[in-house]
């Protein structure tokens, strides 16, 4: 009974939502005080805040997710093979080994059913479970290493085998003799050695695309020679599931799911990325280059009806872009938009790579390249997760700002049509950037509108919108020139501590130093308001479109059908087509185009298949009723007019101060919030600064002070 007492109690310490009365001087409370790991600082500054735990709230721990999902299960069935099957005086040592390399190879199988899910292409299970796919990458990366774990064990064990107890030189063992390559059939006899021998080479060779592969998926070499890593990814990820299946027929049972759902979800994107790059890409309205920004540029992208009714239903997402005159690999950009112009969606980038560089000069070039959009991806329900907290911090830094060009004016309009009592009473914007004429356009073009409605919220209730701009670069003391008088705090001149870049890693779209280089060639000539406009439109191209494969692209339910039909239609049929294959039909040792054809005709159906789905829609598009259109915000669209803020509203106001914020001015806000989310966006420096600030006051345990978003920078 008592431990049971124990563990209510201390439940009760971290569940309480009761204020922290640390500012008395008596034993006890500091004791509890301690043990709920809130800092006496912040327990000061908000007394009189019932400072509330919000445990289970906040953005799921994707590394927990694939420890829960993969690798405990792979461990709880070792446990229970190797112990029911290696117990017992009549098994020898021999036995003992192959059944724990066996076993441990199985686990590797395992964790591969669930590596290409979370790299599907619109992935129908992660929209159910509400994972946003950049996210649930950390389930591809967890079980790919941990695949590589348990099979490059079971390799080794097996290599012991081959060294310890067979006599036979170990090299005899790996390559067929010449009789062993002759075609037979099961009835003619085949030797033992040859069986194993074929079982050998080909494990081998798995073994090695299996390690390229990793090796290649480093950090580093991934940060380095993206492109490199993105052909060896498919490459040698292909190569290692076909000589596995050539290795072990079984295998196919196990990553079957996996695969036909990739295939039935991938292919018609690909083939509908194929079809647009023919009929001329999407039509860039714009592209407008910033001057002392250094080198950012901003495309604009007509789009249909369908896909702003998208965007408007859900902020924060991003596409998917390729440009195959400049390369094939695709590229993850996020989108936003204007909220008075609903016919483009933009996206806003920094040329620091090869590929951002190339595709800067040849959008502005006088030839535009055919550009192909893949999109949308959902990025998290980032409205929704703002509206559970009290008050909202946002940190970003420089282009990494876009994401919150489109969750600011969803989170206004959804609190502004709210009736009642509304959960958020604040929201306070940091963001920190270096180029000057960076912070100029977005102030005029998108903070001010922001501004405006956050305004007219204000004026109705006792809402606070706070936008603060930290100016980094290296000419600290003048700020972007604007109509309004700006409020500058001379005094704000504190460090970001422990901000220098990761050793070895490329540079980041964003990174915190002082100096700025602007990009050679970068057009000279501006236009009002210190843009740098190419003043084309493409006539070639079309309205970007919604992906054919999108999960819940309409709002009206039964506009979905089709799409369930075909995905529905693509694994149930590529499942046959394998399971008939593998299970009914016997295959000798070395037929190796045997065993590898139920996979390859599965890749030839589904590709077909696309290729009819992307004809019929072609087709029959002009006969098919037109998509309900949404209702969303359709104004004048003043895009180069300066509009006048009224900097001494109290409630809604911008500050702009000189130099880097510390932790502290971070969190400043948050602190005297009963329960804070804070959302992140930018260099894994400004982004660390701020958790270990959280992790102060948050606890493992259960405790959570502070609920932290993160929005990757880093795919």
């Amino acid at each position: 009974m008592s431990p049971l007492l124990i563990v209510s109690s201390l439940s009760i310490l971290v569940i309480t939502n009761t204020p922290l009365p640390t500012w008395r001087t008596s034993w006890v409370n500091k004791f509890f005080a301690t043990v709920r790991r809130f800092k006496p600082t912040a327990a000061e500054e908000g007394r009189s805040i019932a400072k509330k735990n919000q445990f289970a709230v906040g953005e799921i721990n994707f590394n927990y997710v694939a420890i829960f999902l993969i690798v405990i299960p792979s461990l709880a069935y070792f446990i229970a093979t190797v112990d029911r099957r290696i117990i017992g005086e009549d098994v020898t040592p021999k036995r003992k080994l192959s059944t724990i390399a066996n076993t441990t190879a199985i686990m590797g199988v395992f964790a591969l059913s669930f590596f290409l899910v979370p790299v599907t292409r619109h992935s129908i299970l992660l929209v159910a479970m509400g994972w946003a796919p950049i996210h649930a990458l950390r389930i591809h990366v967890w079980a790919g290493f941990t695949a590589f774990i348990f099979i490059f064990i079971h390799s080794i064990l097996y290599m012991v085998e081959w060294f310890v107890f067979i006599e036979t030189p170990v090299w005899d063992q790996i390559i067929p003799d010449r009789e062993c390559w002759a075609w037979k059939n099961p009835e003619d006899g085949i030797s033992r050695a040859c069986r194993n021998e074929w079982y050998n080479i080909t494990g081998i060779f798995a073994l090695l695309w299996f390690i390229v592969l990793c090796a290649t998926s480093l950090n580093w070499f991934r940060r380095r020679w993206y492109r490199l890593f993105y052909i060896c990814h498919i490459v040698f990820g292909t190569a290692m599931l076909l000589t596995a299946v050539l290795h072990w027929k079984p295998l196919v049972t196990y990553i079957l799911p996996s695969i036909v759902y990739y295939l039935a979800a991938t292919t018609p994107t690909l083939i509908q990325a194929l079809a647009s790059r023919f009929r001329g890409g999407v039509k860039i309205v714009r592209v407008v280059s910033i001057p002392d920004s250094g080198g950012c540029t901003e495309v604009r992208v007509a789009t249909n009806a369908e896909a702003n009714a998208s965007l408007e239903r859900e902020p924060c997402l991003f596409v998917k872009l390729c440009v195959p005159s400049i390369s094939i690999v695709w590229h993850p950009f996020t989108v936003f938009k204007h909220p008075e112009d609903p016919t483009t969606v933009r996206f806003l980038f920094r040329p620091v790579g090869p590929f951002t560089k190339k595709l800067r000069e040849r959008l502005l070039a006088p030839q535009r390249p055919v550009t192909v959009l893949d999109g949308f991806y959902p990025g998290g329900d980032r409205c929704g997760e703002a509206l559970q907290h009290d008050h909202v911090t946002i940190a970003a830094g420089g282009v990494a700002i876009t994401p919150f060009l489109s969750m600011l004016p969803s989170v206004l309009s959804r609190l502004s049509s709210s009736s009642g009592t509304r959960t958020t009473k604040s929201i306070t914007l940091h963001w920190v950037c270096r180029e000057k004429g960076l912070i100029q356009f977005v102030q005029q073009t998108y903070l001010e509108s922001i501004l405006a409605s956050a305004r007219e919220l204000s004026k109705s209730s006792d809402f606070k919108f706070v936008i603060k701009v930290y100016h980094t670069g290296s000419d600290k003391a003048h700020t972007p020139p604007s109509k309004e008088a700006l409020t500058i705090d001379d005094d704000k001149e504190s460090m970001l501590p422990n901000m220098p870049s990761e050793t070895g890693s490329v540079k980041s779209d964003i990174e915190m130093d002082d100096t700025v280089k602007e990009p050679e060639n970068q057009p000279s000539d501006s236009i009002e308001h210190g843009q740098v406009d190419d003043g084309k439109t493409d006539k070639k191209g079309f309205d970007m479109e919604l992906a054919r494969m999108m999960p819940a692209r309409e709002s009206v339910v039964w506009r979905n059908v089709p799409v369930f039909v075909a995905l529905s239609a693509g694994i149930w049929i590529g499942y046959y087509i394998i399971f008939e294959w593998y299970n009914y039909r016997e295959f000798t040792y070395n037929e190796l185009f045997g065993r590898v054809w139920g996979t390859l005709i599965t890749l030839l159906f589904s590709v077909g298949f696309a290729f009819v789905i992307e004809g019929a829609v072609l087709r029959l598009r002009m006969h098919w009723p037109a998509p309900i259109k949404d209702t969303y915000a359709v104004g004048e669209y003043i895009d180069d007019s300066v509009k006048e803020v009224e900097t001494s509203c109290v409630h809604a106001h911008l500050e702009h101060l000189v130099g880097r914020p510390s932790a502290e001015d971070f969190m400043k806000d948050a602190k005297l919030a009963e329960a804070p989310g804070i959302f992140m966006c930018g260099p894994v420096a400004m982004t660390e600064v701020i958790k270990k600030e959280a992790r102060k006051e948050n606890s493992p345990l259960g405790l959570t002070r502070y609920c932290l978003y993160e929005e990757p920078f880093e795919m």
